[in-house]
C-alpha cells in the first residue's frame, strides 16, 4: 500500500485527514477515488484539486450498492464505537 500525503477535511463531519492509503492497489490516491472518513465512515469523493467532497445522490446509490465500501464502512464504525464508547456514529 502507498500512503499519501494530504490535507484534507472530511465534508461529512469536519475531521481532519493528513494522510490517505489506497487499499486496493499500490498506487496512490488519485482524483475519483472512494475516500471513507476514519472519524464517521462516511464516504467522499477525491477531487481533481485533491480535496474531498460528498458523493452526489446517484454516486451515493452505486456506492451503497458496494459490498466493500459496505464492509469497510462498519469496521470503521465498529472500530470507533470500540475507541469512543460514549460515542454514537
Amino acid at each position: 500500500m502507498t500512503d499519501t500525503d494530504l490535507d484534507m477535511t472530511c465534508p461529512h463531519c469536519s475531521h481532519h485527514m493528513d494522510c490517505a492509503t489506497c487499499v486496493a492497489a499500490d498506487m496512490p490516491v488519485f482524483p475519483g477515488a472512494i475516500s471513507l472518513c476514519v472519524r464517521c465512515a462516511n464516504a467522499s469523493i477525491v477531487t481533481d484539486e485533491m480535496t474531498l467532497r460528498a458523493p452526489t445522490p446517484l454516486e451515493l446509490v452505486g456506492l451503497n450498492s458496494l459490498p466493500e465500501v459496505r464492509l469497510a464502512q462498519a469496521m470503521l464504525r465498529d472500530i470507533s464505537l470500540n475507541n469512543n464508547p460514549g460515542r454514537n456514529n
